[in-house]
């Protein structure tokens, strides 16, 4: 019988290899673009509490994390469907760039799976490529395309966000926060793509002081 010191660790050991930040923005940059936008907007509406994370004390409860990590592998699942649609309106260069975000969705998707499995639930199986393509808009151009993209990235730092604000497992928590700084950083590369400037002062309103 494995060792109750074993059965709790392996959760942690697969949460500590949940992929990083890829892309050459600093982390400042996150801090004030895309990722504190998207906290804002889920605290602002009660779902991301302002002390997630930060000493918030939980019942431990692994169904419900296996839960929230299955429906987080289901927007993966989704997210990567959706840069295989969006590639051939891209150029050259952009399709590089999407395929090699597509190739770490990929590697993502395999380590929540595992952690999923780890927390005592079978993974969810992604759907047929048609089933995705029915859910999509129809792409017509590259803008279309890129907002498309735009749009994945900020549905999957939103996803992971909840689950970090909701997830039991503490050790579980980094690493989930992780993937949503990883996402924000894909969505500010797209939105770079597409012309959009990062916010300077993410958090500021009205005027400054003289």
């Amino acid at each position: 019988m494995q060792s109750t010191a074993q059965a709790s660790g392996a959760p942690a050991e697969a949460a500590a290899s949940l992929a990083a930040p890829t892309s050459g923005l600093r982390r400042r940059d996150l801090l004030r673009g895309a990722l504190p936008g998207s906290l804002a907007g889920l605290a602002a509406l009660g779902l991301v509490p302002l002390t997630a994370g930060c000493g918030t004390r939980f019942v431990r409860d692994p169904r419900a994390d296996a839960a929230l990590l299955a429906q987080a592998l289901e927007v993966v699942y989704q997210v990567r469907h959706a840069y295989l649609r969006a590639a051939a309106l891209l150029s050259a260069r952009e399709r590089a760039l999407a395929a090699s975000i597509r190739a770490q969705e990929a590697e993502q998707a395999a380590q929540l799976g595992e952690l999923i499995k780890r927390l005592g639930r079978r993974p969810p199986r992604p759907l047929l490529a048609a089933e995705y393509d029915a859910q999509l808009p129809v792409l017509a151009n590259r803008e279309d395309a890129l907002r498309l993209l735009r749009d994945a990235e900020d549905l999957e730092v939103r996803t992971h966000l909840l689950a970090f604000a909701r997830i039991s497992a503490p050790e579980l928590r980094s690493g989930i926060l992780r993937l949503a700084y990883a996402h924000a950083a894909h969505g500010m590369l797209i939105a770079s793509l597409r012309g959009e400037r990062a916010p300077e002062r993410a958090f500021v309103t009205g005027r400054p002081r003289s």
